[in-house]
């Protein structure tokens, strides 16, 4: 197959630690759906060994483009969505990047992301896997992890708060704590503090708005940071508050990096020793692709996303949405696997299985699906009695910390009035009724004003 005057960025595959290329390359057979996601090609032998192939990114790693490139807040905020999404669908496949940052996101033509470099991601089951390189990491790393180290599972809310660091990064256009030492940053961290948010003394809507998303994402407590598809909406309604009328390649700035002088394919490695560029533009001689064998992976089967088959669900057409929700939790969707629970409770088009839909209701659960968690919750209340109080309530509980608006009424009733075994406490009851009140929860307003209490205050 040929590659004339088309670029693609190679990864040697290094035999000596084949267990771990073998685990990444099953990892992106899984991820070849993603639009925002480095697309593999596959494996080629060439003379300097066995390299992984993967699609061209124009622009390079994100921090070469901000740092070349001036860039809008349109601009930011369409790039800033794609990684989530991007991020959304590695968790949804039971993938925790662990390495996130602007390095590790790569930029086609379009000025479209790719979150690339699983050098470091790992299934979730891995969950006490530690980064081997820290001291490259630290300035992304979430708190819990530089505290206790292998001693804590490095969760989905740790990927959350290196988010919200590579927010920061997109938003100031540098590393954070640049020119700091690897233990001063590890210092100011660990004591609660972060980098500045300081857009000068008039800073507009959108730097507002965008830094609230930033401080969400990089609470020390990992339990209040919100959940990624949370962030997503967030993100998406900035994008429609602040769109981009249309696509215009961006404003180089006047420096010069090592980038401007020639492509370079460290887009898929930091070690720039271990890439090389296929090309049909060098003046060198270069041997045409087609010496070389291809070996592409088997063409996958298309799916509807997750969002087509929830409209199919609304719109009544059961069919097709549970094949939907099924291929995409055989995937490891969180997100497929809630839906395929809840097919499979309220037996639609398929023989009701309230066992199994529970299970899948727990998976999806554990892996801070917010709605599954209140589902998985009222699994345990039957026929007027709570099966187990201390899971009822744990899970209640993280529902209505991910954002369930039903989940933060019924917990906001429970405290106000001391039901569940659960110490009574107004204050604490009525915040989580106005929480559920701001989302427009009917029986939150309801409850809120017979008690004469205004949600705003």
């Amino acid at each position: 197959m040929s590659y004339e005057s088309k670029f693609v960025a190679c990864k040697y595959y290094d035999s000596e630690q084949s267990p771990r290329f073998d685990n990444e390359l099953a990892m992106l057979q899984l991820l070849n759906n993603s639009d925002n996601i480095i697309r593999f090609l596959g494996l080629s032998d060439l003379d300097e060994g066995q390299v992984l192939i993967f699609d061209w990114a124009e622009y390079g790693d994100l921090q070469s483009l901000y740092e070349k490139y001036t860039l809008d807040w349109p601009v930011k905020l369409n790039i800033a969505l794609g990684i989530c999404r991007g991020l959304s669908f590695l968790h949804g496949c039971q993938i925790l990047h662990r390495e996130i940052r602007c390095q590790n996101i790569m930029i086609n033509e379009r000025l479209e992301p790719k979150v690339a470099n699983f050098n470091f991601g790992r299934p979730a089951k891995y969950s006490r896997y530690f980064v081997e390189n820290i001291t490259a990491v630290v300035h992304w790393l979430a708190p819990e992890k530089l505290r206790q180290g292998t001693k804590v599972k490095f969760s989905s809310k740790c990927d959350i708060f290196s988010f919200g660091m590579l927010l920061w990064e997109i938003a100031f256009d540098v590393i954070p704590y640049r020119d700091w030492s690897y233990t001063n940053i590890i210092d100011h961290v660990k004591a609660g503090k972060r980098e500045s948010i300081d857009f000068g003394p008039n800073p507009s809507e959108v730097q507002k708005d965008f830094a609230k998303i930033i401080r969400a994402a990089w609470q020390d407590d990992p339990t209040l940071r919100p959940g990624l598809h949370e962030l997503f909406n967030q993100l998406y309604d900035l994008t429609q508050k602040y769109p981009l009328k249309e696509f215009t390649p961006p404003t180089r700035k006047n420096v010069m990096t090592d980038l401007d002088k020639k492509p370079s394919s460290s887009n898929l490695d930091n070690n720039n020793n271990n890439n090389i560029i296929i090309d049909g533009d060098n003046d060198d001689p270069i041997p045409e692709v087609t010496d070389y064998k291809i070996d592409f992976l088997p063409m996958i089967q298309p799916i509807l996303l997750i969002e087509e088959g929830i409209k199919l669900h609304k719109s009544g057409e059961r069919k097709p949405a549970w094949e939907c929700f099924q291929s995409h939790a055989k995937l490891g969707n969180h997100y497929a696997k809630y839906w395929k629970a809840h097919y499979l409770t309220e037996g639609y088009h398929i023989q009701k299985d309230i066992k199994q839909g529970t299970k899948f209701f727990k998976e999806a659960a554990d892996e801070e699906v917010a709605d599954s968690q209140l589902r998985y919750a009222f699994s345990l209340y039957h026929d007027q009695i709570i099966q187990d109080t201390d899971a009822f309530l744990q899970y209640l509980t993280l529902a209505a910390e991910n954002g369930n608006a039903t989940a933060q009424f019924n917990l906001g009733r429970m405290y106000y009035a001391g039901m569940v075994g659960l110490n009574r406490d107004k204050e604490k009851g009525l915040q989580y009724l106005k929480m559920a009140a701001l989302k427009n929860q009917p029986r939150a307003i309801q409850f809120l004003n017979s008690v004469k209490i205004d949600r705003y205050i």
